[in-house]
């Protein structure tokens, strides 16, 4: 597992980003995982940590790394997350406009 913990960085980030990327998520089997970053999309009241693997458990929980990258880092970081369309998780994603 590569964990990213992005308080290391030289970040100014606000107490609300601080207080989600402490939160620790433990699967039925005892893991620990920790965020390595945020998604936040102000419009449609999105904030959620994106955890650092992907498991069908993991992602009742929240959004996860995919694949590729890691944040902060120069190149591709891509997420997974679903659309349970109850207002949870990216089922507002389709109400954005350009």
């Amino acid at each position: 597992m590569s964990v990213c913990n992005v308080c290391d960085y030289n970040l100014n980030l606000d107490e609300e980003t601080k207080s989600v990327l402490s939160k620790e998520f433990t699967t039925a089997d005892g893991h620990v995982y920790k965020p390595i970053a945020t998604i936040r999309i102000p419009k449609i009241n999105i904030y959620y940590p994106v955890l650092s693997e992907t498991t069908e458990e993991l992602l009742k929980k929240a959004p996860t790394k995919f694949m590729y990258g890691e944040p902060n880092e120069v190149g591709n970081f891509c997420i997974a997350g679903h659309n349970y369309r109850n207002k949870k998780f990216f089922s507002k994603v389709p109400t954005l406009e350009n």
